[in-house]
């Protein structure tokens, strides 16, 4: 199987693209994607978009949009180069929901992941709802669980998926309830390597393993990122 990993964070040092790269080949995972790592690097992708460039067959990057200057200027520039897609980093002060990068990352069916706490999660389905064609993948489940009734809502838009992270699974390794809510088709399993640096790489990627086994792991561990993340 060929494993994809849908959300890692690296930087320079213990937790860099090669210590990924290292890890992953020992876990027997194919490929990753570099989600920009907001709290270290802010609104300065150049880490994730140089190491996706120079793993291109391993790597790809997600940058963060930077909602300070022109938003939709900021998401045209990472995909000018190289990004495969784009984080909408809502726990930013400064982000705002009725900007005009949504009718952007509409218009080129940019997929996007949004991060957010399980206050905006209603905005999170607003935004669905208003661009029914736009992919979003929500991170770590929007940090809630499948009995949250915001997250239930947000799951009946059909363009909504959902990121399920070591800290999902730190929480409840029971996967199932989350499956059943969203289907196997818009669950994708991401390691979460980088936050925090002290955890290795073939222990999360073993935990993934773990809580996505069963009839399903082909899409939680690679088909669903398959088809969210590459092949549009």
């Amino acid at each position: 199987m060929n494993l994809l990993d849908t959300h890692t964070h690296v930087s320079p040092g213990a937790t860099s693209a090669e210590a990924l790269l290292a890890g992953m080949d020992a876990a027997g995972v194919g490929r990753a994607l570099l989600v920009q790592a907001f709290g270290r690097h802010g609104y300065d992708n150049s880490y994730v978009l140089s190491a996706a460039a120079a793993h291109p067959g391993r790597f790809a990057a997600v940058g963060v949009v930077d909602p300070r200057r022109d938003a939709v200027a900021s998401a045209a520039d990472l995909l000018t180069r190289g990004a495969l897609g784009v984080r909408v980093y809502a726990i930013a002060p400064e982000h705002d929901w009725n900007g005009p990068i949504w009718d952007f990352l509409d218009r080129e069916r940019v997929p996007t992941a949004v991060t957010v706490l399980p206050r905006d999660l209603p905005a999170v389905a607003a935004i669905a709802a208003a661009y029914p064609r736009l992919p979003l993948a929500v991170d770590g489940c929007g940090f809630t669980d499948a009995t949250d009734e915001r997250l239930r809502a947000a799951a009946a838009l059909r363009n909504v998926s959902v990121k399920l992270t070591a800290w999902n699974i730190d929480r409840d390794a029971d996967v199932t309830p989350m499956v059943e809510l969203f289907g196997p088709g818009r669950v994708m399993w991401g390691s979460n390597f980088g936050d925090p640096a002290d955890r290795r790489y073939p222990e999360l990627a073993a935990m993934g393993r773990s809580a996505c086994a069963g009839p399903f792991e082909a899409a939680l561990l690679g088909g669903t990122a398959e088809r969210f993340w590459w092949s549009r």
